[in-house]
């Protein structure tokens, strides 16, 4: 540009522009020629922006969850019960504690449910899933497995999973899955095979890990009563000697015994757990996709006009410095 400047000012350089104005013309009717026939190329066949709410349960919902979440606060918070039994030995007030059978239990509402199925949702593997039940990808078009499993798992990668934005008030804003599809109608049949897919994912987690706390509660609560009965029998040893002092330990151990063997909160926390909609297959979900209600946007008409726009200012600016570098160029010559 410094050459330039020095053999032409600025009005010359309009009169060389003006002189010059089909070539600067014709590199513009290039440049966009070229630009309109790339972007034909990516975009042959038209694309829509889609963009699909992931709605938590209602609060009506929620509600079928309340007794079992209060039943499961009750019984963590007994003061005597299982987890800690009062007596008197030796004119001590002494306690035996045990482990709490229910404090790896979590309370069920949207909060957790949501958090579940979003979770699902980042794994991508129902995604790929549902790439490859649907054909979204070509398997005929890969060379091997390995080379059309990275493909399926580049194109789930694409699939953006947008948290609220807030735009409309916390009560009406959702997570939004989001992605650019060439048929609706498929694309829509996938949200719907992942919602299926990722809430029955879920509810047989639920089931699974509700039973297999049970079954670790049931195993805690026999291994105290062995422990009792253990102790039972040796402070026994001193009772049939006669030993005074031992005599309200062990009526105190029985009866604590008596209340391992009797208490009932596992059953009926069982009994409870059976009510919700996760013992229901056909009631149960942790979240909606609400595919009914998608936004549709196909850009192709503005991003053409953009490119066709921003080709024509590249053009002139190309045909411009072409020009003067032509013309700086010939009067150095």
């Amino acid at each position: 540009m410094n050459k330039i400047d020095e053999d032409i000012d600025i009005f010359e350089a309009i009169i060389t522009i003006w002189r010059n104005k089909f070539k600067v013309l014709t590199v513009t009717v290039i440049t966009l020629v070229v630009s309109l026939f790339l972007f034909d190329k990516e975009n042959e066949i038209p694309k829509t922006l889609v963009t699909t709410e992931i709605r938590p349960i209602s609060t009506f919902d929620e509600i079928e969850y309340d007794t079992y979440n209060a039943y499961l606060s009750q019984i963590n918070s007994k003061s005597i019960a299982l987890n800690t039994y009062n007596y008197i030995f030796l004119n001590e007030m002494l306690k035996i504690e045990s482990p709490s059978t229910f404090k790896n239990f979590k309370k069920i509402n949207k909060i957790l449910l949501q958090n579940l199925f979003l979770d699902k949702l980042n794994e991508n593997e129902t995604y790929k899933n549902g790439i490859k039940k649907y054909k979204f990808l070509n398997k005929e078009n890969y060379k091997n497995d390995k080379e059309y499993e990275d493909a399926v798992t580049q194109l789930a990668s694409k699939i953006k999973l947008l948290p609220p934005d807030g735009n409309e008030g916390d009560r009406l804003s959702y997570w939004n899955i989001q992605f650019k599809v060439e048929n609706t109608a498929t694309w829509n049949k996938f949200l719907k095979y992942v919602e299926v897919s990722i809430n029955e994912e879920i509810q047989s987690y639920l089931n699974d890990t509700f039973n297999n706390l049970i079954l670790t509660a049931k195993t805690l609560n026999q291994f105290e009563i062995e422990d009792i009965e253990i102790e039972i029998r040796n402070v026994g040893e001193f009772v049939k000697l006669d030993d005074p002092k031992f005599a309200n330990y062990l009526s105190e151990l029985e009866k604590y015994k008596k209340m391992l063997i009797e208490n009932k909160d596992i059953e009926r926390f069982q009994k409870i757990f059976l009510g919700t909609p996760i013992a229901k297959s056909n009631k149960f979900h942790a979240s909606k996709i609400m595919v009914e209600s998608s936004k549709y946007e196909t850009s192709t008409s503005s991003s053409k006009n953009k490119t066709v726009i921003l080709s024509i200012i590249i053009g002139i600016i190309f045909g411009i410095f072409f020009v003067l570098f032509q013309t700086a160029f010939k009067n150095r010559s």
